[in-house]
């Protein structure tokens, strides 16, 4: 089998597909599904931001990861290869019975769609690839948990590809203590789900021999939240001499977790 995962891009104001040296529009969902591919099929995965899409060739499967900012391109592209009769799947943000109107589109051309954390449900989707049975909906279960993680795949990543400020994304965790009504990122992980500090270490460390890259960004809501645990990552950080970012609510930030922060290899807090 040979898979295609796209990182769509999303239309400028002036009605151009947006091309972008900037890494932070690479989703950690897509080096998460091509490392649970691995050994099954042949993949590829595509950053449309920097490279081209080639909709002639040819694939068993195109998946999409999709947002809502990105969902005109989303639809365009799944309209040319199902044209192709190329089986295609989307998961995302943008599969969110809040925006019927796109999956309606979708499901109209065949697309299916994945609500959902996808690693949950990958394997199945490989296995009803395989014996031609793939569904239009597939629904699966919130995660409570987050170990046993696949380690990110970031082989089809090429520094060179991108600016001198590239950075790749690495999960501390999913959710956030705070259960704020007005963002998504609660409804999408309800429950606060940090990961064994072990598995985060070695994610780095394989990811950092692969690529050659030394500068990363946690995809956490709230990494700084100042508790014993948050401590002992930045402890095991400080030995992988890494740069490293993240988001973090300034309510659990404090002059301690900052230093340790520092001291562990942060350069870069994105407050909110």
């Amino acid at each position: 089998m040979k898979i295609t995962l796209i990182n769509p891009s999303h239309y400028d104001p002036q009605g151009n597909i947006t091309k972008s040296k900037f890494s932070g529009y690479f989703p950690i969902a897509i080096p998460l599904l091509s490392s649970m591919s691995k050994g099954k099929a042949e993949v590829k995965s595509i950053n449309e931001y920097v490279h081209d899409l080639d909709f002639d060739k040819q694939a068993d499967l195109v998946a999409i990861s999709a947002q809502k900012i990105k969902s005109k391109r989303v639809l365009e592209i799944a309209e040319a290869y199902r044209n192709n009769e190329i089986s295609v799947v989307v998961g995302g943000p943008l599969c969110n019975p809040l925006f019927s109107s796109e999956l309606e589109k979708l499901t109209n051309m065949g697309v299916s769609i994945v609500f959902g954390p996808a690693e949950n449900i990958w394997d199945q989707v490989l296995s009803d690839l395989k014996e031609d049975k793939l569904k239009l909906r597939y629904t699966s279960e919130k995660l409570r948990i987050l170990k046993n993680l696949p380690i990110p795949d970031y082989s089809d990543f090429n520094k060179d590809d991108y600016d001198e400020h590239a950075f790749l994304y690495i999960e501390s965790s999913r959710g956030c203590p705070n259960k704020c009504s007005f963002c998504d990122g609660f409804q999408y992980h309800p429950t606060y789900m940090p990961r064994p500090l072990d598995d985060i270490v070695r994610d780095i460390e394989i990811i950092k021999d692969q690529t050659n890259m030394n500068n990363f960004h946690f995809t956490d809501s709230n990494l700084l939240i100042g508790n014993k645990r948050s401590y002992q990552l930045f402890e095991k950080l400080k030995y992988l001499e890494i740069d490293w970012g993240c988001s973090s609510d300034m309510q659990f930030m404090t002059p301690d977790s900052i230093v340790a922060a520092a001291e562990s290899g942060c350069d870069f807090i994105s407050m909110g």
